[in-house]
């Protein structure tokens, strides 16, 4: 479920890769932060692979309380670099 008003965007529901339930908030200074570090990474022809690291990271932290969803990730992260080696992309033109 999530709400949005004019500066936020809010996600509510169970985290199971955290152990919490707890509301997930992104404002839009912190949205235009990220879209503005995701076109830096497409750029430099790195997003996939810095996903996949950041999957990573993740993946190890979950491991002790969820060894499921820690392989989940460590699936995605062979996927994202995958995508890394033989794709790019690219704006679409619209």
């Amino acid at each position: 479920m999530y709400k949005i008003n004019s500066h936020n965007l809010m996600f509510f529901g169970d985290y199971p890769w955290t152990g919490f339930n707890f509301p997930l908030l992104i404002n839009d200074s912190e949205k235009e932060q990220r879209i503005t570090g995701v076109k830096e990474h497409i750029k430099a022809g790195d997003y996939f692979a810095s996903l996949a690291t950041v999957l990573d990271l993740t993946g190890q932290m979950v491991r002790k309380k969820d060894v499921g969803s820690s392989a989940r990730l460590s699936k995605f992260k062979k996927d994202l670099l995958y995508l890394q080696k033989n794709y790019r992309i690219v704006e679409r033109d619209e």
